[in-house]
C-alpha cells in the first residue's frame, strides 16, 4: 500500500452543494497525461452546447464506493476503508469509455435539474466489475454502506441543463487500471486529496 497526503481528483455530487461538503471514496484515476487531454477535449465538446466549466484534470476519476457524507470523516472509518482496500487482490484491465450521455444530477442553487455529462463503457470490463463487487463485499464486512449492486464504470465531464441524446465516441478513452485509490474530495477544491493507493496485481 502507498500512503499520500498531497492533494489532487473530484467527484460527481448526489445531493445538494449543502448536503455534500466533505466525501472520501474508492477510485479509479486515468493517468496524468491522458487526464489532462480529456479535459482539452471535453472543452471543446461543451462549448457548442453554452458550458464554460469541465471537470478539470486534476478532478477526473472514475467512482467505485464511497464512505458516508459529511463535514468531515471519522477516523476510525478511514482505518477501516484503508484495511478494505489493503484485502484487494485483483489483477489490472483496460478500459474503454466509449458513449457520452446525460445522467440526472443535482438541484442548482435556484432549484433547476442539472445532468451530469459522463463517458461509460459500452461494454465494461469483466475487471472492473469483479474489484467493485470485491470492494463492495468487504467493505459490507466492516459495517460501511455501500452502493447498487450493478457498477457501471464512468467518468463525469461535466454538468449542464438539459438533456441529449446518447452519442458513441468517435475516439474513445482508453486505459489501463493498474492501481485503485482512496480519496478526499472537498466541495470547492480544486483537488483531490489522496489518502492511499494500491495497485492491482494477481
Amino acid at each position: 500500500m502507498d500512503i499520500e497526503r498531497d492533494m489532487f481528483g473530484n467527484v460527481e455530487p448526489a445531493h445538494p452543494r449543502a448536503m455534500s461538503h466533505y466525501r472520501s471514496f474508492f477510485c479509479l484515476l486515468p493517468p496524468p497525461k491522458l487526464a489532462q487531454e480529456l479535459e482539452h477535449r471535453a472543452e471543446r465538446w461543451a462549448r457548442p452546447r453554452g458550458v464554460r466549466r469541465v471537470t478539470t484534470a486534476d478532478r477526473l476519476h472514475i467512482s467505485l464506493n464511497r464512505l458516508p457524507d459529511g463535514e468531515l470523516t471519522a477516523p476510525e472509518l478511514l482505518d477501516d476503508a484503508i484495511e478494505v482496500g489493503a484485502a484487494m487482490h485483483r489483477a489490472s484491465f483496460d478500459l474503454c469509455f466509449d458513449v457520452m450521455e446525460a445522467w440526472n444530477g443535482p438541484k442548482d442553487d435556484s432549484g433547476r435539474r442539472q445532468f451530469a455529462v459522463v463517458l461509460k463503457c459500452s461494454t465494461p470490463p469483466r475487471g472492473a466489475e469483479d474489484l467493485y463487487r470485491d470492494l463492495r463485499k468487504e467493505m459490507t464486512r466492516y459495517g460501511l454502506p455501500v452502493g447498487p449492486l450493478k457498477f457501471e464504470p464512468h467518468i463525469t465531464v461535466w454538468y449542464q441543463h438539459g438533456r441529449f441524446e446518447s452519442k458513441r465516441l468517435s475516439q474513445p478513452i482508453r486505459f489501463r487500471a493498474d492501481r485503485f485509490w482512496l480519496v478526499h474530495s472537498i466541495t470547492g477544491a480544486r483537488r483531490l486529496e489522496h489518502i492511499a493507493s494500491w495497485p492491482l496485481k494477481f
